[in-house]
């Protein structure tokens, strides 16, 4: 968690720059846009943890139905990014970071029952 906190904080402060140099200010980014991409990469990062314990924990039954909740992950991601396209491309942004904070949440109750039900066996 940590160094998910600190690389972002130092994209947040490179970016700008980064930015003038390569594209000579002839795209504007928006603050907004970049604390919206850190947000969603930072919430990937976690759903990577959860995904790769969900994995290894889980009973083929329980990946089967992990599989298919993802695939409602992605509909819920679609659905929040129309939603959220009226803020433009951030809101889009925030829109498929809830698709996958819904997935790491299905990953988060799958790891609580695998390891609920393998301290009961």
């Amino acid at each position: 968690l940590a160094i998910v906190v600190v690389s972002c904080v130092a994209l947040e402060i490179v970016t700008p720059p980064v930015v003038r140099l390569f594209l000579d200010n002839k795209y504007v980014l928006p603050n907004s846009l970049v604390v919206a991409a850190l947000i969603a990469g930072s919430v990937k990062v976690a759903n990577g943890f959860g995904r790769a314990a969900a994995t290894a924990l889980g009973t083929h039954e329980q990946l089967t139905h992990f599989a298919l909740m993802s695939w409602i992950a992605i509909g819920v991601a679609a659905l929040c990014a129309f939603l959220g396209s009226q803020w433009g491309l951030p809101g889009v942004i925030y829109g498929v970071t809830a698709g996958w904070i819904f997935r790491a949440i299905l990953s988060a109750r799958l790891i609580a029952t695998a390891v609920h039900t393998k301290r009961i066996a």
